[in-house]
């Protein structure tokens, strides 16, 4: 018994001599690896034809238990423009929404390896670029969209007497659609919530393609959102939950337009929403990181209104 605490010093000198010199290298050599895979994550990946997202590490990995986690910043870009999300600080009189801190990641399954966390502000910066890009916009004419009633001032003056009176013979309308301000993304338990402005000028055609405004209307569009991961893209489906209708100006004076409800409901489930959810469904690339392959991953949706996570 005696022997015991000198065989243990001597055996514990001997393994703090050994272990770093054959440890080190093994480490090493990890460590390398690694690296070279996280390089390739600092690359530009391009977002269809109208901008691009770069991921990149922004610090160096932190070693927690069985696992190693990496934190990355995401820039997103429009091609031949300016950046969207801006890591350096906006220019001077561009409005800064306010950054939702991320949150700490949930506990990960038992039959997943890998979880990646995409915040709302990153979300949030894929559909500023699309506001920005116009591709959320859409003109629509009579007849463009089998599904909807004739786009005339008759179908209208069935509605709103006023439209009626103002034009007793019927002519063809056009409704404008645009998207003013970048939608605002918010992450809620099971459920993704889109609060989407739009305004809907309708244009009376006269001959010789003369246009006059009839009225314009703010639409208060409240989406629903459905994640799903295809291909290594986050793709993104919008369903309409309600509209709040607002009359901004009219040239037959003022009408109810909750007359407008029914109507306005079918042009967006019919023509506007399938356009973006066409935008919307090519997907947005995940990073390449750790050759880890998140197609079909799990998709959580996490009630801090701060985050979604992956898990393959």
């Amino acid at each position: 018994r005696s022997l015991l605490p000198i065989v243990d010093n001597l055996l514990a000198s001997v393994l703090n001599r050994l272990l770093p010199s054959l440890l080190c290298p093994v480490v090493d050599v990890a460590l390398g690896l690694v690296n070279d895979q996280l390089e390739l994550v600092n690359s530009l990946v391009p977002l269809g034809l109208l901008g691009s997202i770069q991921y990149t590490v922004s610090s160096l990995p932190l070693v927690t238990g069985q696992f190693l986690e990496v934190d990355l910043n995401t820039v997103v870009g429009r091609v031949a423009g300016g950046l969207v999300d801006f890591p350096l600080g906006r220019p001077e009189g561009v409005p800064t929404p306010p950054r939702v801190p991320m949150p700490p990641l949930p506990p990960m399954p038992d039959t997943s390896s890998s979880q990646l966390g995409l915040s709302v502000n990153f979300l949030s910066s894929v559909l500023a670029m699309l506001q920005k890009q116009g591709v959320l916009d859409l003109d629509i004419s009579s007849g463009m969209f089998p599904e909807l009633p004739p786009l005339t001032t008759s179908t209208l003056g069935a509605l709103i007497p006023a439209i009626f009176q103002a034009y007793p013979e019927s002519h063809e309308l056009l409704l404008k659609i645009e998207v003013p301000k970048a939608p605002v993304v918010t992450l809620k338990k099971n459920k993704g919530a889109i609060q989407l402005m739009a305004t809907v000028e309708v244009m009376v055609l006269h001959p010789n393609d003369v246009q006059k405004s009839l009225c314009l209307l703010n639409i208060d569009a409240a989406l629903l959102a459905q994640f799903s991961v295809e291909e290594h893209r986050l793709r993104i489906s919008v369903t309409l939950e309600k509209t709040e209708i607002s009359l901004v100006s009219s040239s037959i004076g003022s009408f109810d337009t909750s007359l407008l409800d029914m109507l306005v409901e079918k042009i967006f489930n019919v023509a506007f929403l399938p356009t973006m959810n066409s935008m919307l469904g090519r997907g947005i690339p995940l990073p390449k990181l750790l050759n880890i392959d998140f197609s079909h991953a799990d998709v959580d949706v996490i009630e801090v209104s701060a985050w979604s996570g992956l898990f393959p």
